[in-house]
């Protein structure tokens, strides 16, 4: 078995099958040589905790713009409001 050790540049990517696996950019290697690892095969912490950040951001942005950037009021809390009006009469 080798001791060899090999830095990670990068995460480029995340999936999650059984367990969460990492698509990894190797220091000094190609991205033809990226290659998936299961996150208890990492000794990386920064980065994963870096890309796990970015990717959190990246998600609450893309449901911001599927809102629009604004949350939308359900339909049921606008007619209490007019119940109260209607009272009035």
């Amino acid at each position: 078995m080798s001791d060899e050790q090999f830095v990670v540049e990068k995460i480029v990517a995340m999936r999650v099958c059984v367990r969460r696996e990492f698509l990894l950019k190797w220091e000094g290697y190609s991205e033809s040589q990226n290659s998936w690892e299961p996150e208890e095969n990492l000794d990386c912490p920064n980065l994963v905790k870096e890309f796990m950040k970015k990717e959190q951001k990246g998600d609450e942005e893309k449901e911001e713009d599927a809102t629009g950037g604004m949350k939308r009021k359900r339909e049921d809390e606008d007619v209490g409001e007019d119940k109260h009006l209607d009272e009035g009469k």
